[in-house]
This record gives structure tokens, C-alpha cells and sequence, in this order.
């Protein structure tokens, strides 16, 4: 299901931006003006062959067009939560659960967590309140949701229900927002979980726009025009959290769901961003305690967005990551 929908994804695009904006080719070229990049994790790898086969079906492809598809080594790949590379982020995780908003969730969800947990057979013999097996659970139950599949029961006959599958996506989403948005901890975990991969999005901005300028007097089409980077849901999680998104249910993102970052030019010469979760704009708070969102994300100038996300980059990420301050 999952190679479909992301085949169609790519349909999609290609209606958008190659049959009605003209904006990509509408064939793959021999050097073609796109770049993929995925995770070590082979799914990712899929998904972006899926959607590419949507994009440029076998009829759309130029005799011996190549796309490469690229990604990091494991020991630095920065689109997931990499502790292996930033130990600081094991003790920032420590210090979230040890925070009272968190062990009072812990606490009021306890007795339908372990309820839960023994339907589906885990063992929960002694499993204290300041542990969480809500991430495992949604894994296993929401699964089961989306491929229609029939609901564990265990051997009592006590079956698992909607309202428990929807405690336990509440449950995961509560966590994800707590750990990369809400808590007094977030902004630094999320500085730096995804700060390395938010500054190669901004960086990937950053040479289009001066790529823009050089070539405007020269009439000459841009390198690359689209770049793509096949992730995780908690890629999702991490880049909606840093742009401090209004949603509740940020870890738990559609199937094939696709975060769009469009930058665009006026007829002055001035450069905006446009960031779209699928078909709907990002809507975000406000930061510093200022009444109105930091960012219109249907048109944000490219300055105002670059000062907020640098806020997310590390000067020294290894110094950051290692130390014990």
C-alpha cells in the first residue's frame, strides 16, 4: 500500500508542477535538475523510487536519463534522531521525563497503558510509572488500524478498541510535541536533533537563491530545481516542531505525507518561502511571548525565515553535543 500511495504522490506533483505551473521538465533530462536523498533505512529508499516513478514515468525519461539517489553514512545521518552522534541528547530526554508536566502524563495514563499492554500480550510485571511503552503500542495498534487488520485480543477475550488505538495515538503525539516542542527542554533537543538537518535545508535555500542571481543576467535555467529528502515520520515530527507548528498530532503524520518548502521571487527581485504540509500552509505560534505567529508560512521573506531557523543551528555542533553543561 504504502509503494502506491507514494507512486501517486508522485502523480500528483508532477500535475502540479510540471502540467499546470511548468515549473520541472516534463521529461527526465540527461543531467537532470534534481537531487534525492534518503536514510540508510530501506524503506525511505522506496518511497523515493515510488514517487520519482510517478514524477517521471518510463515514457517521461530521456534515453539514458540517470537520477542518483544519495544519503549520509549511518555514523552521521542527521534526517532521524541521531544519539550516537550527539550523546547530549540521551541526558535532554532524561531531563524531559524527570519534568513534572511530563511525570503527571506518565502517572494519569498509567493504568490504561498497562491495561493496553497486557491485551496485546507484554509482559508488565513491575514496570514503574516513569516508564512509557506508548511509542511501542502505537506502533503495534496503529498499524493494525491502517491495514485493516483484525484487533488483538488476548486469551480473556478483552479486544483492543478504537478508543484504545486513539488513547494510544493521543499518547505518542502528546510525547513527540512534549519532548520537541512544549517542554522548557524542547527547543535545545530539537536544536540538536534536527539542527543539522534543518541548516541543510536552509542551505539547499540558500544556493538557489544565489544561484538565482548569478545566472538571472545570463538567462541561463538553475542546476537544480527540486530537491528531494525521503525521511521518517519523526523527520516530520522534528521539522514541524522547529517551526513551532499549531498541531497537536505532529508524530503522527499521514501515510506518504510530504512537507513542501517553495521559495519564491516578486517582481522586485525580493526572495519568500512557502512551507506546506501536503495541500495546507503551516500554520505556527508565535515565539518569545509575542501575540502574533512569527511567520505568514503562505509567504514568508526569506530573510525573517533564515533568522528564525538559524536560531536552530549550532556554532559548534560537536562542542554542543559533548558537553556537560
Amino acid at each position: 500500500m504504502g509503494k502506491v500511495q507514494a507512486r501517486h504522490s508522485g502523480t500528483s506533483f508532477r500535475r502540479i508542477y510540471v502540467d499546470k505551473l511548468g515549473y520541472l521538465n516534463d521529461k527526465l533530462q540527461i543531467k537532470p535538475n534534481i537531487s534525492v536523498r534518503t536514510t540508510n533505512i530501506w524503506r525511505t529508499k522506496d518511497t523515493a523510487m515510488e514517487f520519482l516513478s510517478g514524477l517521471y514515468p518510463k515514457d517521461k525519461r530521456l534515453n539514458g536519463s540517470i537520477l542518483t539517489m544519495g544519503q549520509l553514512p549511518e555514523e552521521i545521518e542527521n534526517m532521524y534522531d541521531n544519539e550516537e552522534v550527539c550523546p547530549k541528547l540521551t541526558e535532554l530526554i532524561a531531563l524531559i521525563t524527570k519534568t513534572e508536566p511530563y511525570k503527571n502524563y506518565l502517572d494519569e495514563r498509567y493504568n490504561d497503558m498497562i491495561r493496553i499492554a497486557e491485551i496485546i500480550g507484554m509482559n508488565t510485571t513491575n514496570i514503574p510509572k516513569t516508564t512509557s511503552l506508548w511509542t511501542t503500542l502505537f506502533d503495534i495498534l496503529f498499524n493494525a488500524k491502517c491495514l485493516s487488520k483484525p484487533y488483538p485480543c488476548n486469551t480473556k477475550g478483552e479486544c483492543i478498541t478504537d478508543s484504545d488505538i486513539d488513547i494510544s495515538k493521543n499518547s505518542y503525539n502528546f510525547e513527540q510535541n512534549y519532548m520537541r516542542r512544549d517542554s522548557v527542554y524542547a527547543k535545545e533537543y530539537t536544536k540538536l536533533s534536527a539542527g543539522p538537518f534543518l541548516n541543510d535545508l536552509l542551505e539547499d535555500m540558500k544556493f538557489a537563491i544565489k544561484e538565482d542571481k548569478d545566472l538571472f543576467s545570463y538567462s541561463e535555467p538553475p542546476t537544480k530545481r527540486l530537491s528531494i529528502f525521503s525521511a521518517h515520520d519523526s523527520t516530520i515530527s522534528a521539522v514541524l516542531s522547529s517551526l513551532n507548528s499549531t498541531k497537536f498530532d505532529i508524530g503522527t503524520p499521514p501515510f506518504i505525507t510530504m512537507i513542501l518548502f517553495e521559495t519564491w521571487k516578486n517582481k522586485l527581485g525580493e526572495y519568500s518561502v512557502r512551507v506546506m504540509q501536503d495541500n495546507d500552509v503551516v500554520e505556527v505560534n508565535s515565539v518569545n511571548g509575542k501575540g502574533q505567529p512569527w511567520c505568514n508560512l503562505n509567504s514568508c521573506k526569506f530573510e525573517d525565515y533564515s533568522n528564525y531557523l538559524s536560531d536552530f543551528i549550532c556554532d559548534d555542533y560537536e562542542k554542543a553535543c559533548f558537553s556537560n553543561n
